[in-house]
């Protein structure tokens, strides 16, 4: 076990079976961690392959993304957090030249 944990040979010798429990619940956060990431890339797979058949099969109306899923949803997001900042600016643009108005008008 130790070994499949990765402990070295020096500290194996001076550990007790709870410590030998911390190197064994590293090991499987880890290994969940790289099934989780397998998980993604195959989720991922078969959305770019969903994409292609779509352009195969109606190119006009589904075609294939002409760049990575990734950068495309950073680039949505990024634009709704524009449009987000932009709405907030306006308001305090309106608020600030209302009450400059009302200030003028006094």
């Amino acid at each position: 076990m130790a070994i499949r944990y990765g402990v070295p040979e020096n500290i194996f010798w001076k550990l007790n079976p709870r410590r030998l429990e911390a190197w064994q619940r590293v090991y499987l956060f880890e290994e969940q961690k790289r099934a989780d990431e397998r998980d993604y890339q195959a989720w991922l797979n078969g959305q770019y392959i969903l994409a292609a058949l779509g352009a195969v099969l109606d190119g006009k109306r589904s075609p294939y993304p002409e760049e990575p899923f990734s950068v495309i949803d950073r680039r949505d997001k990024q634009k709704a957090e524009d449009q987000a900042a932009s709405a907030n600016f306006m308001a305090f643009a309106m608020a600030f030249n209302k009450g400059f108005k009302e200030r003028a008008e006094s």
